[in-house]
């Protein structure tokens, strides 16, 4: 699994910022008498952890979807061909079941390599969508 460094920079960034309101909730909570602003951080990073937990686990699906969708488009039982999209891959990924990870020696119909390369030949990803940048030249 990749992880774009704009993606790690973020998290890296949040669990810097959780620490930083730990930190400040100990020196505050010994001023004052009440361990609330420790508790605020704690929940901070708590909340962090869980959140960068869960990007990941949907980007291992993702990945796992992408997989299941080219095997089968190389074992000839999936019948999109031409340009993929994200919905096709991912409408296929529910459509079998939403596997936790692959089964290498699932039941695969026997496929000549030739016939499998022409499948994924004819099969491009469409490319992902640039947003569009407010920061043009005049």
């Amino acid at each position: 699994m990749r992880i774009s460094f704009r993606l790690f920079s973020l998290w890296l960034f949040m669990l810097a910022n959780a620490g930083a309101m730990c930190v400040i909730g100990w020196f505050t909570a010994l001023d004052i008498g009440s361990p609330v602003f420790l508790q605020l951080g704690l929940v901070c990073v708590g909340y962090v952890g869980g959140f960068i937990l869960d990007s990941m686990w949907d980007r291992w699906r993702w990945q796992v979807a992408i997989r299941l969708h080219l095997d089968d488009i190389w074992d000839g039982t999936c019948p999109h061909r031409g340009l993929l999209t994200p919905d096709q891959t991912w409408d296929w990924y529910l459509r079998r079941g939403s596997p936790l990870w692959l089964d290498p020696k699932r039941a695969r119909p026997q496929v000549s390599p030739w016939d499998g390369l022409k499948r994924l030949e004819a099969c491009r990803m469409a490319p992902p969508r640039r947003r569009r940048s407010n920061t043009h030249r005049v």
